[in-house]
């Protein structure tokens, strides 16, 4: 059985864990190096691989999890969440590991990584109509299949 948990709401056999989960500090500096943040995804994972079953139940009525009481600690653990994502990319091909964890692991990483994609969509986006100025005032060379002008659509022959 192969699944992930969020850390405080485990509820751990002490020795799986104990004798499955030793992290390692990741050589490199932050925020791919150091010491695994969001390191739940990475234990449950290395449970599985030594054979133990984990899985995630849906009708728990409670959670010892609490929200973060002021916007600087929301934004402090949001960091935290970030580097401990991004610090997965290294376990996404680690032995053992099975696809679903594999891909939540890339999952993770591409929830953060997307939005460096999508911020550079909207520069791009947002640079385009600039293009054809800079082409007029000869800032930029004219591409020879798209010279200026002939991206309009003009009425009539």
């Amino acid at each position: 059985m192969s699944s992930n948990f969020w850390g405080h709401n485990a509820i751990i056999r002490t020795q799986a864990f104990a004798e499955s989960c030793h992290l390692p500090i990741l050589s490199g500096k932050p925020p791919f190096g150091g010491h695994v943040l969001s390191h739940d995804f990475i234990e449950a994972a290395m449970l599985c691989r030594a054979g133990w079953g984990v899985r995630f139940d849906t009708d728990i009525q409670a959670s010892f999890e609490e929200a973060p009481p002021s916007l600087i600690d929301i934004l402090i653990r949001d960091r935290r969440w970030c580097q401990g994502n991004l610090q997965h990319s290294r376990f996404i091909f680690a032995k053992g590991f099975v696809l679903p964890t594999r891909l939540h692991l890339f999952c993770g990483l591409m929830s953060y990584l997307s939005a460096v994609f999508w911020l550079s969509l909207i520069i791009v986006g947002l640079g385009l109509p600039f293009r054809r100025l800079l082409y007029v005032r000869n800032i930029l060379p004219i591409h020879p299949c798209f010279p200026p002008g002939r991206y309009l659509i003009q009425n009539g022959p």
